[in-house]
């Protein structure tokens, strides 16, 4: 339901309401007030005629004329004065008028009256019943009246609920437009809506009109000065649209394509020349957008629309984002289908949530282990010292492995800012790689890997950021070693050829499958296979690593085979002033 359309429902909706609640609370005072009324009066009537029975008895029946009595009594019942009148006699009845429960009973009404006439023979007992049920008669007939107005309101409000409906229907849309206006929608010509709505509509659209035309007669101006200083003409705009990677659709208010850049024609995978002019409905069958189309078009819908959808090709999986506005071609409602490939994003985006995710669980795991040991620490420490000082040493490790989780976190933060800056000096690779072998030798022992180095006699020296270069080259190694299995093999080459230093490691390991092989120097990514997952890490490394080894004017790259092993090749110049990489 339209906004317009909703807000007269909600209207209505209360007037009956309001309505219907007014009507019953009247009727019910009505009816209670009649119904105490009437029988108030019924009551008086009862207590006059027994009176009056009463006082003719006491004449009538002392003067023994028993027949006159019981006609005059039968006379109160069929007049409906009393409902029944019995005479007694010593215990018995002597006659009845009207019906009578039985003896001793009084079902039925609502008032019985007994009373002791005197007569000559010690006394005679009138008994008078009536009733005050009428009354509810009454009452049903004010309900029944009740139910007849309201199915009579009910119907007259319909009614003139459908003819206001058509004539607010046109303010709903332009409320619409009112409220595009204010979140920052431009273009004018989109806001126009359906005359066929009423004489609302068409003003709107007026108003509209002369807006553009104020606005037609400054872009005119705008135009002549552009063409008398050598502006760009429409060939260079097509060549401009074409070099865009978004593919760019206008359709027309018949929802046929009139024109479309190249890009546009490589997503739908349609040819170019032959699209213009069909139907958008042939070369796209996703209802979100058609829905979207048809909505601006025909004037209904003012609003842009953005759908995504997963596709798979020969190339892979991609997600791309179609995205329908309104824009105005001539005189008519027209409508441009952008189409974006935003795969990257959501593959970042992943990534990124899967780094927090890993990154929570590295943080959790080292806190509770320093939390561990320093409750351990405290309570069985106190007369164990070398118990204290195992848990220091543990609690030592944790925090140093928190200390390069944290590092790796502000690394991407300085990437992702630009803000990484290199601390030049004179870097002498032998020593870090004699660093290195000393550091990484016991691992290897540990995990029976054949870790060996080959180095030439001298290394020239280099000139960049030493601590940043000894993180990058323990990095390479220390992934080399991590997915390398026992009985594995590790190698470091070093070579020096055509100005640049190279080295390689080169390892037996797991190695990477052609799948994920572009992607792994990709910030936040791990491989998919499931041995990777089981290994620690936070696929952050090698993207910090190449951009290190790029910022000092080399690179990285790698050679693999599943289930045979890797190589990482990384070069770096041997010149003073090597350019700043990418």
């Amino acid at each position: 339901m339209r906004q317009g359309e909703s807000l007269v429902a909600l209207a209505w909706l209360t007037i009956i309401l309001i309505t219907v609640i007014s009507l019953v609370a009247l009727v019910w005072w009505n009816s209670r007030s009649s119904r105490d009324t009437i029988a108030e009066i019924q009551r008086h009537r009862g207590d006059a005629s027994v009176q009056i029975l009463a006082h003719a008895g006491r004449t009538t029946l002392i003067n023994g004329d028993q027949d006159a009595y019981q006609a005059l009594a039968q006379n109160a019942v069929d007049q409906g004065l009393v409902q029944c009148v019995r005479v007694r006699r010593a215990g018995q009845a002597v006659f009845t008028a009207g019906s009578w429960p039985g003896e001793d009973e009084t079902e039925g009404y609502t008032h019985i009256e007994t009373l002791t006439i005197g007569t000559t023979d010690g006394g005679t007992e009138l008994q008078v019943g009536w009733a005050t049920r009428p009354a509810e008669t009454l009452a049903q007939s004010h309900w029944l009246g009740v139910g007849l107005i309201f199915v009579l309101a009910m119907t007259a409000i319909l009614l003139t609920y459908r003819q206001l409906l058509n004539r607010v229907r046109a303010i709903g849309v332009v409320r619409e437009c009112l409220q595009a206006i204010e979140q920052g929608e431009s273009d004018y010509n989109a806001l126009k809506i359906n005359e066929g709505l009423g004489v609302e509509a068409s003003v709107w659209n007026h108003l509209i009109d002369e807006i553009e035309r104020q606005r037609h007669v400054q872009m005119l101006d705008r135009t002549v000065r552009t063409v008398e200083g050598g502006g760009t003409n429409a060939g260079d705009l097509s060549l401009a649209c074409d070099a865009l990677p978004q593919g760019m659709m206008l359709i027309s208010q018949n929802k046929q394509i009139e024109y479309l850049n190249g890009a546009a024609a490589n997503y739908l995978g349609h040819d170019r020349q032959q699209m213009v002019g069909q139907s958008i409905a042939e070369h796209t069958s996703i209802e979100p957008v058609l829905q979207g189309i048809e909505g601006i078009v025909s004037g209904q819908r003012v609003r842009r629309v953005i759908h995504e959808e997963q596709r798979t090709d020969p190339h892979g999986v991609s997600v791309l984002r179609y995205i329908v506005r309104p824009v105005r071609s001539g005189d008519e409602a027209a409508a441009m289908l952008i189409i974006e490939d935003i795969t990257q994003q959501r593959e970042a985006e992943m990534a990124r949530h899967s780094f927090v995710a890993h990154a929570t669980h590295e943080l959790r795991t080292p806190l509770t282990n320093i939390r561990a040991y320093v409750e351990t620490a405290i309570d069985d420490g106190v007369n164990n010292e070398g118990r204290v000082t195992e848990c220091l040493n543990i609690i030592n490790e944790e925090v140093l492995r928190l200390d390069r989780l944290i590092q790796d976190m502000l690394s991407v933060s300085e990437v992702e800012s630009g803000g990484r800056e290199l601390k030049r000096d004179d870097v002498d690779l032998q020593v870090i790689l004699n660093k290195l072998e000393d550091d990484f030798e016991p691992q290897a022992t540990e995990h029976n890997i054949d870790l060996s180095f080959s180095l030439p006699a001298k290394i020239p020296v280099l000139y960049g950021d030493r601590e940043k270069l000894a993180a990058t080259l323990a990095n390479l190694l220390g992934n080399a070693m991590k997915y390398t299995p026992e009985g594995g093999v590790v190698r470091v080459l070093v070579s020096n050829e055509d100005g640049l230093v190279r080295v390689d490691f080169q390892d037996t390991g797991i190695g990477v499958s052609e799948d994920d092989l572009p992607k792994i120097f990709d910030k936040f990514y791990r491989a998919k296979d499931k041995r990777v997952t089981q290994i620690t890490g936070t696929g952050l490394g090698l993207a910090l690593s190449r951009e290190v080894v790029r910022l000092h004017g080399g690179d990285i790259t790698v050679q693999s085979q599943l289930n045979q092993g890797s190589t990482f090749s990384m070069t770096l110049p041997i010149s003073h002033h090597a350019e700043v990489g990418a």
